[in-house]
């Protein structure tokens, strides 16, 4: 991790300059000085990664919640929804419009056209 942060990099670029080619070799790794945090700073890393602990857990519990409060509330309620569907070769004659040719649209416009000829001519 140190040779990837900046105070890795900047060491290597120190040791590195004036180099046409750069390589990294194990001498060179082994020059790298690895900062030591103090104690207050790992106690500070220490509550940090506690209080991550608790609000992803605590988000867990939520969103379980959640969809349970959904499952109750919307249970038996079913919108299928498809993708694709199957489309008919003779449909493809003249015109194709994904929009006009959905079943779903199809479906709405035999009911409304049903219910034109029930009601009778205007």
């Amino acid at each position: 991790m140190v040779m990837v942060s900046s105070i890795g990099q900047d060491q290597i670029k120190k040791i590195l300059a004036g180099s046409s080619k750069p390589t990294i070799t194990a001498p060179l790794i082994g020059q790298l000085k690895i900062p030591i945090p103090n104690k207050e700073q790992l106690q500070q890393s220490k509550s940090l990664f506690a209080k991550a602990e608790f609000v992803r857990k605590n988000s867990h519990e939520i969103i379980v919640a959640v969809q349970e409060l959904f499952d109750n509330r919307f249970r038996g309620v079913v919108t299928p929804k498809s993708v694709s569907y199957q489309i008919a070769k003779s449909l493809l004659v003249k015109r194709w419009d994904p929009h006009y040719h959905n079943p779903s649209f199809q479906n709405m416009r035999d009911y409304i056209g049903q219910k034109q000829v029930e009601k009778g001519p205007t």
